[in-house]
């Protein structure tokens, strides 16, 4: 199956670092953001491919001339996004995807998911739609305990419990997801509120709970350095996890050439 990577953004959240520089280029740990990403993804067995949509006539050309090059287990392909929104532009990688499930990364999050596993969940859950969540997070203030008036109890940056489970911005869809997005649509068309939501309504998508894998939304550098402990972490846990699925990959092709 193949891998979309959304990278077209206009990385608002961002500016002005990325009115010259497209935001999946952030370089975290010396890297491009999406340079990790790619790596990552393309480490599993379950991907064959990997397709970026992105901006090429705009700063998305900086993204394919320096992954053009990249030396990973499975070939990667670019092509012209639409500016139709997070769901309209992921019909201009259907013709890539050769209808069946494919996988959906956004490219401002890093994330340590069991790609493998999520797959796994979601052929097991048979629904059209599966999104990566967690249920807890970690503050980057402090909490207090209190009667009102004194505090009893005080917690610098607590890892908490979420009331709601929190989407994480990475998916696994069926092709049949593709049908469900208007092509002339009068405005931008958006995944979460104009596609997502229908499917929950229709008991249609699952949830898969990275766990205590490390997750980060990437808006611009400064939630880099405000979060450098975090980001180290995820980078290691993504190599560790990288590492045991190109083992898995390996195994597998040499079971396939016996």
């Amino acid at each position: 199956m193949k891998a979309v990577i959304m990278a077209g953004g206009a990385g608002t959240r961002g500016r002005p670092y990325t009115d010259n520089i497209p935001k999946p280029m952030t370089r975290v740990a010396g890297r491009p953001m999406i340079e990790h990403i790619v790596r990552y993804i393309s480490a599993s067995r379950s991907i064959d491919g990997i397709v970026i949509v992105t901006d090429l006539k705009g700063m998305g050309g900086q993204i394919r001339n320096y992954l053009q090059d990249l030396r990973v287990a499975c070939p990667v392909t670019f092509v012209q996004n639409a500016s139709a929104g997070t769901a309209g532009d992921l019909l201009c990688a259907k013709s890539k995807l050769g209808g069946s499930r494919f996988m959906l990364w956004f490219s401002d999050n890093l994330c340590a998911v069991d790609i493998d596993t999520m797959i796994a969940a979601h052929k097991v859950a048979g629904r059209t739609a599966c999104v990566a969540v967690r249920s807890w997070r970690k503050e980057e203030t402090g909490f207090v305990r209190t009667d009102g008036i004194l505090v009893s109890e005080f917690v610098e940056k607590p890892t908490v419990a979420l009331e709601m489970q929190e989407c994480l911005g990475i998916y696994v869809l069926d092709s049949a997801i593709l049908a469900k997005i208007p092509r002339r649509a009068s405005r931008k068309v958006d995944l979460s509120y104009d596609i997502l939501s229908p499917l929950a309504s229709s008991q249609q998508l699952s949830a898969y709970d990275i766990g205590r894998a490390g997750w980060l939304d990437v808006e611009s550098p400064v939630i880099l350095e405000r979060n450098a402990p975090l980001v180290s972490e995820i980078l290691a846990q993504m190599g560790r996890r990288a590492r045991t699925m190109r083992a898995g990959r390996a195994t597998a092709r040499r079971r396939r050439s016996r």
